[in-house]
């Protein structure tokens, strides 16, 4: 696609590192890809991606934010690499109801990003991000790429969030379905949340 450019890495090579400017999202087409964050001065893998996937994306979206990651390829690699001025471009010469579509989920993408980098813990922002995916539309959410992203964004270990995902289940907020390797997360209890979500946010517009 116009704009949008193709790259290969080798195997080894670092495609963005922890702590750069954002400016590039990927979409990894082949190879693998490790996600990995310095945590109490040692390194910590939070992911190992395939394709079809992406990685860097908040650079779109996100001007000025700073990578939480480094990603550096386990394999040699093919991503395609879309800018922040390709991805607008694209967006104003799409039809003008795709436009205010991802505009408006941008918006929430923003609104719920802040929201879960203020939650008190790690449980608040797993329910927190739950929801806002449950109200766009996604009602089954796959367990490991939920834990995957999540551990990139909070700096925490995907096994301790999986354990943190059983225990909401136990406690009737979430549904946990599927064989390993393929569990997906739905919301057991949908008004419960939205009623947590408001005084997340209520408690956040009282700090501002």
């Amino acid at each position: 696609m116009k704009g949008f450019q193709v790259r290969t890495f080798i195997k080894g090579q670092v495609i963005f590192r922890e702590d750069e400017a954002g400016e590039v999202a990927f979409v990894l087409t082949e190879g693998k890809v490790e996600i990995a964050s310095r945590v109490e001065g040692r390194k910590k893998v939070l992911a190992v991606l395939e394709p079809v996937n992406v990685l860097g994306e908040m650079a779109l979206v996100q001007e000025g934010g700073k990578r939480t990651a480094t990603a550096t390829c386990l394999e040699d690699c093919r991503l395609v690499g879309v800018t922040r001025e390709s991805f607008q471009k694209f967006l104003e010469q799409s039809p003008p109801f795709i436009s205010a579509l991802v505009n408006v989920l941008v918006q929430r993408l923003r609104a719920a990003t802040k929201l879960a980098l203020r939650a008190a813990n790690p449980v608040q922002s797993l329910l927190l991000n739950i929801h806002f995916l449950h109200r766009n539309g996604q009602t089954a959410i796959p367990l490991d790429d939920l834990c995957a992203t999540m551990g990139c964004f909070l700096m925490q270990d995907p096994g301790e969030l999986e354990r943190k995902l059983a225990e909401l289940a136990a406690e009737g907020w979430i549904s946990i379905a599927g064989e390993a390797g393929k569990r997906t997360v739905s919301v057991a209890d949908a008004g419960r949340l939205a009623r947590f979500d408001n005084s997340c946010r209520a408690s956040v517009g009282g700090r501002e």
